[in-house]
């Protein structure tokens, strides 16, 4: 959903504000994320489990980690059954990556999972295994902090679903407008 060559998808967005903000202009972002990614398996490119080390904590400089990932992992499950084994496993799954990181002495933020009602992905069971992540992700207090990615892009006249006008249409992957919303809600003091 970010505009072709614009950079301006939501952690360029972050980079910017971190750039003009006189207490972080020295922090950069260095943006892992791969689209069509899942964390437990490969899809699109090896799983966010298999990358985490190369990709986060072999990189040198490194202090914080935002950990935003896991729509694919359960968009894609087949039954009640399966998406419940699904938000488990993605919880084994943060704890390990949080585990690791910490190890490292680095700080480890959790964002939620957006709002994906209406999308081709959309089934009950699938909205109760997102819920499951985004209560754990909110309350269990493994994260250094929270970005509630859900909250900001959440529709208050259907909170299943994304704000009208922060989708490409889909009703799951975040336009232009969305990107601004998600960067700009990140309280920069995180990264002081």
């Amino acid at each position: 959903g970010s505009g072709t060559n614009k950079q301006n998808r939501w952690p360029d967005i972050l980079s910017e504000r971190l750039g003009k903000n006189p207490s972080t202009q020295q922090v950069a972002v260095l943006n892992m994320g791969t689209g069509g990614n899942c964390v437990l398996k490969a899809c699109l490119g090896p799983s966010a489990l298999d990358r985490f080390d190369r990709d986060i904590l072999q990189q040198s400089g490194v202090r914080w980690v935002i950990i935003f990932e896991a729509i694919n992992d359960i968009g894609q499950t087949p039954t009640e059954e399966a998406a419940a084994q699904v938000a488990k496993d993605l919880i084994a799954a943060y704890e390990k990556m949080i585990d690791k990181a910490h190890a490292k002495g680095l700080k480890v933020y959790g964002a939620t999972i957006a709002p994906f009602g209406q999308s081709f992905y959309y089934k009950d069971f699938r909205e109760t295994a997102r819920n499951t992540v985004n209560t754990w992700i909110r309350k269990s207090g493994r994260f250094d902090a929270v970005i509630d990615f859900d909250k900001v892009l959440q529709n208050p006249a259907d909170r299943l679903t994304i704000l009208p006008e922060a989708h490409t249409g889909d009703f799951l992957h975040p336009n232009e407008a969305g990107y601004v919303i998600m960067g700009g809600s990140i309280n920069l003091k995180l990264f002081r």
